[in-house]
């Protein structure tokens, strides 16, 4: 099969798919991606790849902390074809979204989820154990494309210092070289590696659209510091939540039908802690979506259980994929984050990602540094 009819074939099984509906989702991103880098002389299949970035970076606009609902391993699938296309569409077709408000905060979604050691990243969402592509291809686009402050550049070079040589957290061959001649292709060397300021008496980072909140992340090398991050908030996140609930964009946007949340957890009010370095709370990684598998409550006996009965747990939960189509979107949500000396509180409400109501379920975690 030639070049061309095997284009044709891919972009037709996208048409005909769910897939070409989801305007944010990594699916749609990276072979979307593909086709257009493909058919750059090709008007009306290079006119409906842009039409369908374009929507989708209508969509960003409204998530506001520049994050993936997806999770970091996932969403830098996501990152990875957004960077692309906004690369081309500034090189070819006179378009430029460098100014996008997404880009300006993506980057301290890299910085506030990486673990100390630059090795690990939060797992919420389906995840492994960091990014699955990139991200240094994804920083050093930031850097010479979007802020232009050294910041990429670094977080880049300290991941890639860092990388981990073994399993279970080196990358797989693909991995490795899917972002290689990217990387290669937007590092501007005329922009000097700078670390971002830091502050000891505030390591908190907080992404209202995603609802999570990390404490001890990038800033702390350190392998042996303490890391600690919360999860409570809206399916999909707040923006796409308000889409969905509010008809907002009416014109392109169906409700669900345009959003895949498969890949996320009924983890509302979810925890993650690693006492000097040590994971002892942790994430359910890439797992069948179970609400015990995520460090939340579940509740017995109850007669709506779809699975575990008599147990039963969040909304969206008990199979391969979190069932996401659900109106009003189920959600939780950060209600405090402090830090005060040697002492972190983050505290969630989740009461609205069950099918039941009427009292409060919230989750509070005291971090107290014992020096």
């Amino acid at each position: 099969m030639n070049k061309k009819n095997c284009i044709i074939r891919l972009f037709a099984s996208l048409r005909d798919s769910g897939v070409c509906y989801f305007f944010s989702n990594l699916f749609l991103i990276v072979n979307i991606s593909a086709i257009l880098r493909c058919l750059l002389s090709a008007q009306v299949w290079k006119q409906e790849a842009i039409d369908h970035f374009e929507k989708g970076l209508e969509i960003l606009k409204l998530v506001t902390d520049g994050t993936s609902d997806e999770g970091v391993a996932y969403g830098s699938y996501s990152s990875r074809g957004w960077t692309q296309y906004v690369y081309l569409a500034k090189r070819h077709f006179s378009e430029d979204h460098t100014r996008h408000p997404w880009f300006h905060q993506h980057f301290w979604y890299f910085y506030g989820t990486v673990l100390p050691g630059y090795q690990k990243t939060v797992g919420i969402a389906d995840s492994n154990h960091n990014w699955f592509h990139g991200p240094e291809s994804q920083l050093v686009f930031l850097d010479a494309f979007v802020l232009r402050n050294g910041y990429g550049n670094w977080l880049a070079d300290k991941i890639s210092v860092n990388r981990a040589q073994q399993p279970p957290l080196m990358q797989t061959t693909s991995q490795v070289y899917s972002t290689t001649h990217t990387e290669f292709i937007f590092y501007d060397a005329a922009v000097t590696p700078k670390e971002p300021p830091t502050s000891s008496d505030n390591n908190l980072f907080f992404y209202s659209d995603w609802g999570v909140v990390t404490y001890g992340a990038a800033p702390l090398s350190n392998r042996e510091n303490t890391f600690l991050s919360m999860k409570s908030g809206a399916i999909h996140g707040e923006g796409v939540a308000d889409i969905v609930e509010s008809n907002l964009l009416g014109s392109f946007v169906k409700g669900w039908r345009n959003f895949n949340a498969g890949h996320e957890h009924p983890d509302q009010n979810s925890f993650v802690f690693s006492p000097n370095g040590q994971p002892f709370i942790t994430e359910a990684l890439y797992s069948i979506k179970e609400t015990y598998l995520n460090n939340v409550l579940m509740f017995a006996p109850h007669q709506g259980s779809k699975c575990n009965a008599p147990w039963v747990g969040q909304m969206g939960e008990c199979s391969k994929w979190l069932d996401w189509k659900i109106k009003p979107v189920p959600r939780g949500k950060i209600v405090t984050a402090s830090q005060n000396g040697g002492m972190v509180h983050i505290a969630g409400e989740a009461v609205q990602s069950y099918r039941f109501g009427g009292m409060e379920f919230r989750n509070g975690n005291l971090c107290i540094h014992l020096e």
